[in-house]
């Protein structure tokens, strides 16, 4: 029979005309009898027949298989070769992939893929040979892919929805069930529909079934239709999945009989039936249909339960709600929140039994899960709102701003940190003969103040009032610079203190200036002082009480504002003080409390409502003024406010910009607004107190919030120049460790991809090469792409770091405010830091690719919404709208604006959004913020920015940032990622997470396989390193490092694997490794130098502890230099 198919099938191919060569024996009867009992004893037990599996069918060993050579054999292929490799062969199927191997690369390739079937034929007879607990070895090898079902059970174990026991069937039945396009094409009346219900198609060819079909040569439609059709409701849980096991074993064990002659019975005639290709196919696109796969919904179903069209924008102030509205606000999808509370702030909040708890956390920070009971969405929170404004209001101005900075140096012959000086002086005092380029960068800052400004009072926040707008003229933010204050107090190296304190006080000069400088611009500082004093009921008011009291106002002042010796005085040297910062400063460099009262007054008026720093009338200062005093050394020279005040522009728009968006994000949110009541202390002091989970909640409640104002910095412990040693430290960690940082993310390209429709990405697809960004310009040819890149801030982010001190991704994105601090410290150390930080970000393809894929994210974002709009249907499920942040009725609106304004060409395509022509209605604004809000999220959650309410205070501590410089990225994807998917999966969108975690389960294969490669080049043991690397739970555990869903559980595997063998490597922080290594390297050259070999291993160890030794092409030119000194 076996030779009948193969002279049929070569005849079928082209190769007929050929005598068939004899087939004779190879074996005596004795070594089949022991090759029978060996093989009977090699199929039994569950473990044998899992592990047999796996190595013959799993997703890594086939990927391994794939990798390998092919045996050399130069051997002219023939038929007789063909019959040879093909001999027992029964499936023409099988038969034509060795022909056409060996017709298309050469005997050796045919050989492979003999092999290879053959391994597959052997595990199977096995299969159908063994005993039973074999059988359900081998049955859980096919069901449980390690390289898939790890990531559905960590996802389960840690974060999940759904219960636990289910996430393996859940996560292998999805996956299956997806795998269906090969069989597809085999059923093409079907196959459009198919495609555009499910996405499958084209695109789940770049998951794991290209992998497995590629040596894995007998999958077929067949396997793949039966586990979808049984599978497909993925919520039956473990009963669905029996029914499939028992199935499979009929198939299996009918198809044998088949396959050996054997009589088949009605029942296994009937199997066999059920089975093919027709039948199943037909199942299948039925159960698609029962399960309305085809559609998301349409406009018409949801305006069923619409309600009002602004519903679910914005949130009441504090206020105005009721205590059963507030005790209303819900709290969070998913389960585990005890164990995820010890990872993210957010958890344990918004998990709270108490109303006023979750609803001050829904406020501050990004809730990645959903809402409880579906009562709701997602909405804005302080830290997204945030972050987003200043994106999006640097961006539009990144290109120009660095060309004129430019042009700036080169015309004066500066560094650009002096040119920010320059645009500094020029701001706080105009000078007509400035250059052009520094008056056009001050009018940039100034019309971006302005702007955020506006906002603040748009949205009531606290102290930011209509009247302020345009009567604050020249403004920018008052912050000391500590460099030069330092070195008139303390000198230099090279210098001796001009100003030095006198018995253990501030210097006499600085008091004078800062008097000088007050009177300057007061001219009424006498009047308003009497007045104070009289009115807080001072007696014998005379003029020498009234200067004494200036005098010691400008000494509390100048001490508060120039000496950093406390956080009170830090935050006033930085402009981050309120009023209780301030008086506490006050108070803190002597001033009696009494005084400390009649000196805010004069400062405040008393304003009743708590304003943002940025708000306050601020001490009125000239600071223009100088004064000539004498220096220590007897020198008399002229000291003006302008040296001990910062002059970086950048730096102080920057504070500027931080510090009011935050206003803006808290008040949006009924935080701290002009309304009696709604100020945080107020709010905190009403939350329950005294159990371990009411203490827990406040205190991550009181970091996020210092997170949202840039006040975590002051939490430290540590002196201003700690942490910018700490800060240098992790930059430099940063250019040593991240150089193939790229790599890592391209893993989210699966995110981006596979989160829209098949048809939206057949739509996309052609213009990815437009999404490249013109240098000259800032713009993208694509328009929408421009359009909601510029919209969201999102993808932009490359222009940024040129001009800004954005931080990038895997460390937190935009700065807390400790880029704020001590900014006058900056030192030409810190810009040679800081551009190397930038380099290897742009050369390791860190920010290409984030850039790329977060504009891809936004893009296909814009038109999957915008193709279902036309039909009349509302994109995305239900449960993915509510953790976006859309309600149905915004949904509704959405499409409403869509219809109306967005260019469509070629009938669905759509040309431009066209926000800025959505109607400017309170639904239509609602509308469309929703929609920008939505896309931003969107694309920072597939292509991941740490939002700190996924990661806990200790690890956003100055110390947790040293200790674990690059662990905030894979803790936040805990929420983020993991979680997100397991809510999503457990509430009807377990098809789209299959698609996202099995593409890139299959994608961390192969970046893992590529990295391994890549680091091997240039070792003498690259052999012994590869043949390590490539076993198979170094593959497994590899790929899944590389997935962001599934990286924290590699982390935890790394550490646990460790502490058992006594390496300490997964939570060695990266400055302690660096040193460490250095010590390590400094001991080896020693030990060198008196006469002990110098090993490869010793060496390369200390080759990467320099900078940019891991860039791609560094790290392996510095393992040939390894082994030449070996």
């Amino acid at each position: 029979m076996a030779d009948e198919t193969f002279e049929k099938t070569i005849a079928d191919m082209g190769f007929g005309g050929m005598s068939p060569s004899p087939v004779n024996g190879r074996f005596t009867s004795v070594e089949m009898e022991k090759a029978a009992q060996k093989a009977k004893k090699a199929s039994s037990g569950f473990l044998s027949g899992y592990v047999n599996q796996q190595f013959a069918e799993g997703t890594t060993a086939a990927t391994v298989r794939l990798f390998s050579d092919a045996p050399e054999d130069n051997t002219p292929f023939s038929t007789d070769i063909a019959r040879e490799l093909t001999a027992g062969y029964t499936d023409t199927n099988l038969i034509q992939k060795v022909i056409d191997a060996g017709v298309n690369k050469g005997t050796g390739a045919a050989r492979k893929v003999a092999h290879e079937i053959g391994v597959v034929e052997e595990s199977r007879a096995r299969t159908a040979q063994g005993d039973g607990s074999y059988f359900t070895g081998s049955m859980a090898g096919y069901a449980l892919d390690p390289v898939d079902t790890s990531v559905a059970l960590a996802t389960a174990a840690a974060v999940s929805a759904m219960q636990p026991q289910f996430a393996p069937v859940t996560g292998t039945a999805t996956f299956l069930g997806v795998k269906g396009y090969r069989f597809l094409s085999k059923v093409a009346p079907q196959v459009k529909y198919y495609m555009g219900a499910t996405g499958i198609g084209a695109a789940e060819q770049a998951g794991l079934e290209l992998l497995r079909a590629q040596t894995v040569h007998q999958v077929t439609g067949r396997d793949v239709m039966l586990a979808a059709s049984i599978g497909g409701a993925v919520n039956y849980g473990v009963s669905k999945y029996a029914v499939y096991s028992a199935k499979k074993q009929q198939i299996l064990l009918a198809s044998q009989k088949k396959v050996n002659g054997e009589e088949l019975t009605p029942q296994d005639e009937a199997v066999l039936k059920a089975a093919s290709d027709e039948v199943l196919a037909n199942h299948f696109i039925d159960l698609a249909h029962r399960n309305d796969d085809f559609g998301t919904g349409t406009d018409e179903a949801l305006q069923q339960t619409a309600g009002s069209s602004t519903a679910g924008v914005t949130r009441k102030d504090i206020t105005e709600m009721t205590q059963a509205e507030i005790e209303a606000t819900p709290a969070q999808r998913g389960r585990f929140v005890k164990a995820r509370g010890l990872v993210a702030s957010i958890a344990p909040i918004i998990n709270s039994t108490d109303g006023l708890t979750r609803w001050l956390g829904r406020g501050l920070a990004l809730d990645s899960l959903g809402v409880k009971g579906g009562k709701g969405v997602v909405g804005g929170n302080a830290l997204e709102t945030r972050d987003m404004i200043i994106t999006t209001t640097q961006l539009p101005n990144a290109i120009e701003l660095g060309k004129l900075y430019e042009s700036a140096a080169k015309k004066l012959n500066l560094r650009v940190s002096q040119v920010e000086e320059l645009v500094g002086d020029y701001g706080r005092v105009p000078d007509p003969t400035a250059i052009e380029e520094i008056k056009k960068i001050a009018k940039i800052y100034e019309v971006a103040k302005d702007k955020v400004a506006q906002m603040a009072v748009d949205a009531n926040a606290a102290g930011f009032l209509p009247e302020m707008m345009g009567n604050i003229k020249n403004y920018l933010p008052r912050k000391v610079n500590r460099t030069n204050v330092s070195e008139f107090r303390l000198g230099t190296k090279q210098t001796a203190a001009k100003l030095p304190d006198v018995e253990g006080d501030i210097n006499p000069a600085f008091v004078d200036l800062m008097e000088g400088a007050i009177r300057s611009e007061q001219k009424d500082i006498v009047r308003t002082v009497t007045k104070s004093l009289k009115d807080a009921g001072k007696k014998n008011i005379t003029a020498k009480k009234v200067n004494t009291f200036i005098r010691a106002m400008a000494r509390g002042y100048a001490k508060g504002f120039l000496t950093p010796s406390s956080n009170e005085f830090r935050k006033l040297g930085d402009g981050m003080a309120d009023m209780d910062d301030t008086k506490a400063a006050l108070k803190a460099a002597g001033i009696a409390d009494e005084d400390v009262d009649v000196m805010l007054d004069v400062l405040s008026k008393n304003i009743p409502v708590k304003g943002h720093p940025r708000t306050k009338h601020r001490m009125r200062l000239d600071e223009g003024f100088s004064l000539a005093v004498k220096g220590a050394d007897g020198e008399v020279f002229t000291l003006k406010m302008s040296d001990i005040l910062e002059r970086n522009a950048r730096s102080l728009h920057e504070s500027y910009l931080f510090q009011v968006a935050g206003a803006v994000g808290l008040a949006q949110n009924g935080i701290n607004t002009n309304t009696l009541g709604s100020n945080f202390d107020t709010l905190m002091g009403k939350l329950p107190t005294g159990t371990p989970d009411a203490d827990n909640a406040r205190k991550q409640l009181d970091f996020l919030y210092k997170s949202v104002t840039g006040k975590l910095a002051y939490e430290s412990g540590f002196s201003a120049g700690t942490q910018r040693t700490l800060a240098r430290v992790r930059e430099y960690g940063f250019v040593a460790n991240m150089g193939m940082a790229g790599m890592s993310a391209i893993m989210e390209f699966s995110n981006v991809v596979f989160e829209s429709s098949f048809e939206t990405l057949l739509k996309t697809a052609p213009q990815f090469k437009n999404l490249i960004l013109d240098a000259s310009t800032g713009k993208l040819k694509n328009k929408v792409a421009h359009e909601m890149m510029v919209a969201t801030g999102s993808g932009g982010d490359g222009m940024l770091v040129k001009v800004t001190s954005q931080r990038n991704r895997l460390e937190g994105g935009i700065a807390e405010g400790e880029d704020f601090i001590g900014s006058g410290e900056v030192t030409r150390l810190d810009e040679m830091l800081g551009k190397a930080r930038i380099f290897v970000s742009i050369i390791s393809g860190l920010q290409g690719v984030t850039d790329m894929l977060r504009r891809l994210s936004t893009y296909m974002f814009a038109t999957e919404v915008a193709m279902k709009a036309q039909r009349g249907e509302v994109a995305f499920s239900a449960i993915k709208r509510e953790q976006m942040g859309i309600t149905d009725e915004v949904a509704l609106e959405i499409n409403n604006q869509i219809r109306k304004h967005s260019q469509f060409v070629d009938g669905d395509t759509l040309d431009s959004i066209n926000l800025n022509a959505w109607d400017n209605t309170p639904a239509g604004q609602a509308a469309k913020n929703v929609f920008i809000r939505a896309a931003r999220r969107e694309s920072l959650q597939s292509v991941q920015e740490v939002n700190n309410g996924s990661v806990s205070y200790w690890l956003r501590s100055e110390v947790g940032k040293s200790l674990f410089q690059f662990l905030s990225f894979p803790m936040a994807s805990l929420e983020q990622q993991a979680g997100r998917f397991a809510v999503r999966a457990a509430n009807g969108d377990a098809v789209d997470v299959a698609k996202i975690l099995t593409s890139g389960a299959a994608l961390g294969t192969l970046m893992y396989i590529a990295r391994s490669h890549m680091n091997s080049l240039g070792r003498s043991d690259r052999e012994e390193y590869m043949k390590e690397r490539m076993k198979f739970g170094n593959v497994m555990y590899g790929a899944l490092g590389q997935m962001g869903p599934s990286s924290m559980f590699h982390w935890v595997y790394e550490v646990s694997t460790g502490a058992m063998d006594g390496s300490t490597k997964a939570v060695t922080p990266a400055a302690a490794g660096m040193l460490v290594g250095t010590l390590s390297g400094v001991k080896d050259l020693a030990q060198a130098i008196a006469g002990d070999d110098l090993t490869e291993s010793e060496m390369r160890s200390m080759l990467r502890l320099l900078p940019f030794s891991s860039l791609y092409g560094a790290r392996q030119l510095l393992n040939a230099s390894a082994r030449i000194v070996d």
